[in-house]
């Protein structure tokens, strides 16, 4: 078991690693001063499939200037959304690292609480993209 939360949390920290990778290197090649526009990764969620009160299951938020990019929806997602001041409704994007239940789970939480009224969606839809695991 604690080898596959050390793997899951190796591989959460490989999208980040890899996202700030692009954000920091691609737009430096053949470019001259372009103002990119604002980065910020928060950290929704970093727990495992264990039931835990302190710690969220596994969801990272990317905000590339007006667009809201989710990685992951684990248990709790919705309301870590809530206390970092973003709408449910607001995500564009959501990206599935891979189709564990623990990084699934919060998905109905974040559509069905985007789509109230107080939930932030008007009209917008989830894009669901799943990155496929290599095969061993």
């Amino acid at each position: 078991m604690k080898k596959r939360i050390r793997n899951t949390s190796f591989g959460l920290l490989l999208v980040v690693s890899i996202i700030l990778s692009i954000s920091i290197f691609l737009p430096s090649f053949g470019q001259t001063a372009v103002k990119q526009p604002d980065f910020k990764v928060t950290l929704l969620g970093t727990g495992s499939p264990l039931l835990s009160t302190s710690r969220s299951g596994p969801a990272t938020l990317v905000e590339i200037g007006d667009e809201k990019l989710l990685f992951d929806a684990g248990r709790g997602t919705a309301l870590q959304l809530y206390k970092a001041n973003m709408l449910p409704g607001s995500v564009d994007k959501l990206f599935l690292t891979h189709l564990h239940s623990d990084h699934t789970i919060g998905i109905p939480d974040v559509w069905l609480t985007g789509s109230l009224p107080t939930g932030g969606k008007e009209s917008k839809h989830l894009t669901f993209g799943v990155l496929r695991e290599p095969r061993k």
